[in-house]
């Protein structure tokens, strides 16, 4: 799309400034592939008033109640004085505007831009991280907020996207690993099925879905605001607050003067800055080192996508002996040494 057509996109908003200067962060245009796709996220500056975010989107996982939910819930968080920004209503309410293009009908999103995102996680930004997680998830336990569409990639028992317990069969039956993948997806399955036991105890609600350095701001006192509710979705908090915090301690980038600091050591910063915001009730005390366990075991990028995991070295060397392997993911699921 070009200014024009944007600019066409403001009266809905009942904006009538035009705009200055378009500045295109992210742009997808699939609306030729089946399903199509199209995704386009812009910066708008204006002479006179301050710049927006406008997001363009049409995806088959983001229907036009999943986008009014998301905007609904950022709304909710602004209310409750969360460091956070809604999206705009168009005349009707709708948090969100139909825009034809190409014979497609694109959802468009507009808000105000928070500004530039943080670059970088430092053990200071990880707790500040974790102390937003815990202060957005008490607000939404004290008034019982939840969510009808949308699936929160950090919901253990909904199959989380940092889970590897799943992918790990698969990449070791595509090398011919088939004992070993039957035995480490059993040991997953077993914890998997403990786990999932105590579920329904577990304290659920609306969650945000993606605090990552991407979707985060900070003002000039060091404040983090968040952004984005693309993700948004019902989850058990205590997942939500695990899987966030150990994704945050892992595979964000950090400080070059904070390379010698764990991925531990983030974690810890992380999660106890949520505890302090969000005391965890009994259930959920009793259950989560045994998550970090089966996710520490089984992560994702340790199996697939990171640059020495599983699938690369046995890429690389298709009959490597995966005895110190089984043994690691053994470990892993019984050390204690994260809650002493």
């Amino acid at each position: 799309m070009d200014r024009d057509q944007l600019q066409g996109i403001l009266p809905a908003f009942g904006i009538r400034e035009n705009i200055s200067a378009l500045e295109p962060l992210l742009h997808v245009d699939d609306l030729h592939q089946a399903p199509p796709q199209y995704k386009l996220v812009a910066r708008l500056r204006f002479r006179q008033s301050p710049p927006l975010i406008l997001r363009l989107l049409k995806e088959e996982r983001s229907p036009a109640a999943y986008v009014q939910e998301q905007g609904e819930l950022a709304a909710f968080f602004v209310e409750k004085g969360i460091p956070t920004v809604a999206p705009m209503k168009v005349l009707d309410g709708r948090r969100y505007a139909n825009i034809p293009y190409q014979g497609h009908t694109l959802l468009a999103i507009l808000e105000r831009d928070l500004g530039p995102e943080i670059t970088s996680a430092s053990l200071e930004t990880c707790a500040l991280a974790g102390q937003l997680l815990g202060r957005m998830h008490a607000v939404v336990l004290e008034n019982d907020v939840h969510m009808q569409h949308g699936k929160a990639i950090f919901d253990f028992a909904a199959g989380s996207d940092v889970d590897g317990g799943p992918m790990l069969r698969d990449v070791l039956q595509q090398h011919g690993c088939i004992t070993e993948a039957g035995e480490l997806h059993q040991l997953y399955q077993n914890r998997r099925k403990e786990l999932l036991t105590h579920w329904p105890d577990l304290p659920h609600g609306a969650v945000q879905g993606d605090l990552s350095i991407n979707n985060l701001t900070q003002d000039s006192t060091g404040r983090l605001f968040v952004f984005d509710y693309n993700c948004a979705g019902e989850c058990a908090l205590i997942s939500d607050a695990v899987l966030q915090g150990m994704l945050f301690a892992r595979e964000m980038d950090y400080p070059e003067e904070e390379l010698h600091v764990t991925p531990r050591q983030r974690f810890s910063a992380f999660f106890d800055a949520y505890q302090q915001q969000r005391p965890l009730c009994a259930a959920e005390a009793a259950l989560w080192p045994s998550l970090y366990q089966v996710m520490d075991a089984f992560w994702f990028m340790r199996v697939r996508y990171g640059a020495d995991s599983l699938e690369m070295q046995l890429a690389e060397r298709p009959d490597m002996p995966l005895d110190a392997w089984m043994a690691g993911v053994q470990a892993r699921l019984h050390d204690v040494s994260i809650v002493v």
